[in-house]
């Protein structure tokens, strides 16, 4: 694990410390994934490695890129074989029984499970009720719980303690894993959709996460047995299980991350927007359409199409009618082998602008500002018309990463590493996305940590509709952690050419809080001074919630555009 670095004018072999540093970082990223009170030593593990490698200088970044592929490797090898801490490496709530029957240990899971719904777990697990039958396997019983908030219920599986734990706690005799089993209209929506369950095999699914036999399900639905098994077996069939019993572990673990990360409502008329799906011969493309009247073709990478039902509101109110992809890769649309932007552009910018019809306004918020403005100039450079172009906190184009050399430590190493070691940030975001969804005190430290930098947003966490959105927002971008790092690379890029074509041909606006750290409202102001486009509409005290904390006067704005 040799690499070359430039330090000043000189060149010089990687040394040990270096190595030793880097891996080191890539091991506590690990650690940091399955234990989220290890966030604290990730973060400074990040410092001590940038502040060693980069020493102001791009392409010493560069020359260490290599090395940080073969140190994943390496660490990849230490994990397999460095002392571990099993009952975290748990995803469930997981908790250890003695001979007696008490608790020994709980993961973090369980915790926050059990203090979430104010129980005592001592008393829960002492009061279970043992379900009809085993869980597939004379040695694993299964359990109802039951109490806490809005009486929630839970399947408990109680299996033999396996060698793993003995290390870590040798008075251990039983592993107990709990999982929610209530049953609910969204999470009957979630699964249905992601297995492409008919109607049938949703209320067995159902009868079969409540812990029921097949027999018992019969006689509650009024069908007959064979007719329930087969419905079982299509059940193996498309969750890939091969027997009864793994799938019921399968829907269990899906009830309980469909708890943890709730999916974004799927009912129009209750959501206030409508999912369409474009097919094509790169597949399908999920497209969300609100409000009527001009049409506007949105854009995001890393915050959701659908926004907020405020942000909704506003723009329906303002007389809008808004077309808003979701890119290949991400939730309903079908993954591209590259860029998921450019996949986007290339095979359904034409279906798009069919439903948009003609001369409609482009936009996009954040990094997806860059991906409206090349839309924009491929329309008009194919003899095409827009209405205008919106770009919402999305900033100024970046002409060199001097350009970041003043901002905040955290977001100086984000767009500079997408540039140079992009493996680097792959890295960061692939742990945050595992922390993300390990618990929900993984969450809290991640939309916390996203705004560490930021007071005007950071402030704003406090209110608890800013707070879920940031949590949704996180909870859609970290499905492809590799494109994220790809968007932000752009973000950090030169796309003026792009910019230019379309002010020839079209108003501009930048909507923009005045507190943004990511992108500063300096490089706008000294873009748009003196002319008449593109214009500027600051948000005085506004960081990256600009358009979700006055998004009435965002999308007036707008509809003034090109008017």
């Amino acid at each position: 694990m040799v690499g070359r670095f430039f330090q000043g004018d000189g060149t010089r072999q990687m040394t040990a410390t270096a190595q030793d540093r880097t891996l080191k970082l890539v091991a506590t990223a690990y650690g940091a994934a399955i234990r989220p009170d290890r966030f604290d030593d990730l973060l400074q593990a990040w410092d001590d490695w940038f502040d060693a490698m980069i020493d102001d200088s791009a392409q010493a970044f560069a020359e260490v890129s290599g090395v940080f592929d073969d140190a994943i490797d390496q660490a990849d090898h230490l994990r397999d074989s460095a002392p571990r801490n099993v009952l975290e490496h748990s995803p469930v709530p997981t908790v250890l029984l003695d001979g007696a029957e008490q608790i020994v240990a709980m993961n973090n899971a369980a915790t926050n499970l059990f203090e979430e719904a104010g129980l005592d777990p001592a008393r829960v697990l002492a009061a279970r009720q043992p379900t009809a039958e085993p869980f597939g396997n004379s040695k694993h019983k299964t359990f109802r719980l039951a109490g806490g908030a809005g009486l929630r219920s839970y399947l408990a599986v109680e299996a033999p303690a396996y060698a793993g734990i003995a290390a870590d706690h040798p008075t251990a005799q039983s592993v107990m894993y709990l999982s929610l089993m209530d049953w609910n209209p969204a999470f009957a929506r979630e699964v249905g959709q992601r297995l492409d369950l008919s109607a049938a095999e949703l209320r067995v699914a159902r009868g079969l996460l409540e812990g029921r036999t097949a027999q018992e399900i019969s006689g509650d639905l009024g069908r007959s047995l064979p007719t329930i098994r087969s419905h079982i077996k299509a059940l193996l069939l498309k969750t890939g299980a091969r027997r009864q019993a793994e799938l019921v572990q399968f829907l269990t673990i899906l009830r309980q991350v469909s708890d943890v990360v709730p999916p974004v409502a799927k009912d129009a008329a209750q959501a206030g927007f409508e999912q369409i799906e474009l097919t094509g011969p790169a597949g399908r493309l999920e497209v969300i359409r609100y409000g009527s009247g001009r049409p506007v073709l949105y854009f995001t990478t890393s915050s959701l199409p659908e926004e907020t039902e405020a942000f909704r509101a506003a723009m329906t109110a303002a007389g809008f009618a808004v077309i808003a992809p979701v890119r290949p890769g991400f939730r309903g649309s079908t993954a591209w082998a590259g860029d998921a932007s450019e996949g986007l552009l290339d095979n359904w910018l034409d279906m798009l602008l069919a439903l948009c019809g003609p001369n409609p306004l482009i936009a996009g918020h954040r990094e997806a500002g860059v991906l409206a403005a090349q839309t924009a100039a491929r329309i008009l450079a194919k003899g095409g018309q827009v209405s205008g172009l919106a770009l919402l906190s999305t900033g100024a184009p970046v002409s060199d990463l001097t350009h970041f050399d003043g901002a905040p430590p955290s977001v100086r190493r984000s767009f500079l590493t997408a540039h140079v070691a992009a493996p680097a940030l792959r890295l960061g975001y692939q742990t945050a996305a595992r922390l993300f969804r390990n618990s929900n005190l993984g969450q809290d430290q991640l939309i916390r940590f996203f705004h560490k930098d930021s007071p005007a947003d950071r402030q704003q966490l406090g209110n608890p509709v800013f707070y879920e959105t940031t949590r949704d927002i996180l909870n859609f971008c970290f499905e492809d952690t590799d494109q994220i790092v790809r968007d932000i690379e752009v973000w950090g890029s030169d796309w003026s050419a792009d910019l230019h074509a379309v002010t020839k041909a079209a108003p501009v606006l930048f909507v923009h809080g005045s507190q943004h750290v990511f992108q500063p409202l300096e490089g706008i102001k000294t873009l748009v001074s003196g002319k008449e486009n593109p214009r500027l509409l600051a948000s005085e005290g506004s960081g990256q919630f600009a358009i979700y904390d006055h998004p009435d006067r965002v999308a007036q704005a707008l509809s003034a555009l090109g008017r």
